[in-house]
């Protein structure tokens, strides 16, 4: 959940770049809404690691699903902001670069606030991931390319993203493999030791 609240801050926060970009009319009312959006995120981050009683949300906040945010040491929790926003960063300039190879010519503005929106919808569930990224991308985007362009330019996004999370995870294996063997390691270290 923690992570899931940063990654929406995280696009959020692309949105207000972006709407500060963007010199349309109505943008502040949305500027500012997504402003107030952020603040309610920290806001909330900040009253579960509060240090003073909540009086009756005392409870809400002790909840186990509340434990790793009210917990986490500050520094980790920067780390986290830093390393989602890096993330949500480099899916946007994955996303210019599909927009660039097909040659749809999106401003940045529009680019940061619009992108953010399809991420949002492409959140939803779908049949092998496609649909509502695709009519998303049609929505929001159908001002700079034709209808045609932008759903091969979507699709061909979504199967770079698939390649390129296959890549890390190939790239990580090790790693991951590493951990998984110390945990199971100490688990059957821990119910040895509990049985004598």
């Amino acid at each position: 959940m923690m992570i899931m609240m940063f990654d929406l801050g995280m696009v959020l926060a692309m949105v207000a770049i972006g709407a500060a970009l963007v010199s349309e009319t109505g943008v502040e009312l949305q500027f500012g809404i997504i402003v107030l959006l952020i603040a309610v995120i920290v806001g909330g981050l900040a009253l579960l690691r509060a240090p003073f009683s909540l009086g009756p949300f005392d409870r809400l906040r002790d909840l186990e699903i509340f434990r790793a945010p009210r917990q986490a040491p500050t520094r980790d929790l920067i780390e986290l902001a830093v390393l989602r926003f890096t993330f949500v960063l480099v899916f946007q300039m994955m996303g210019w670069a599909a927009f660039h190879a097909f040659g749809v010519e999106v401003p940045l503005g529009a680019l940061l606030v619009n992108f953010s929106g399809v991420v949002m919808v492409s959140m939803l569930p779908a049949v092998a991931g496609i649909g509502p990224g695709q009519v998303a991308m049609v929505e929001f985007f159908g001002a700079y390319g034709s209808a045609e362009t932008l759903l091969a330019c979507s699709i061909t996004l979504a199967g770079g993203m698939i390649i390129v999370r296959s890549l890390i995870g190939v790239a990580f294996a090790r790693e991951f493999t590493r951990e998984a063997y110390a945990a199971a390691k100490g688990d059957a270290a821990q119910s040895d030791h509990e049985d004598l």
